[in-house]
């Protein structure tokens, strides 16, 4: 009997801090500020998953922690909306974990000349190179 007692406190010794260490929630309003991995473009087609890597440590999730999210809005697909991504997804251990935000983030295109920046609008594409910083807030809890 002292044998399976000792096996169980080694086993759960060894897996506890696999499945519990990461256990935390992050609260509804909590404000995350991720940097894009690669370039965006104002002509992405609507629906097209990007990558982005948390820029500051918040709750359970450590800098650099992966985030997957949507194109929502863009030039492509021959509309003159512009450019709205939102997050979708933060990525824990290998495991997808749903996210949803307040608002989508509209970049904002810089003016090819000094035409367009006296009128506020861009005109033809604009590219958002990686490390972009976009500013996203938490409408639910995210339980890790």
């Amino acid at each position: 009997m002292s044998r399976k007692l000792l096996l169980f406190n080694i086993l759960a010794a060894l897996l506890l801090p696999l499945g519990f260490a990461n256990a935390a929630t992050i609260p509804a309003g909590t404000t995350l500020v991720v940097q894009t991995t690669d370039a965006i473009s104002s002509h992405e087609k609507p629906g097209r998953t990007f990558k982005a890597t948390l820029a500051h440590s918040v709750g359970g999730l450590k800098a650099g922690t992966l985030f997957l999210g949507d194109v929502e809005a863009s030039r492509g697909s021959h509309s003159s909306e512009p450019l709205a991504l939102n997050l979708t997804n933060v990525v824990v251990n290998g495991k997808k974990i749903p996210v949803k935000t307040t608002d989508a983030f509209r970049p904002q295109a810089k003016a090819k000349h000094a035409r367009q920046a006296r009128a506020s609008f861009s005109v033809g594409e604009s590219v958002f190179q990686p490390g972009m910083k976009m500013e996203f807030k938490l409408a639910q809890p995210v339980n890790l």
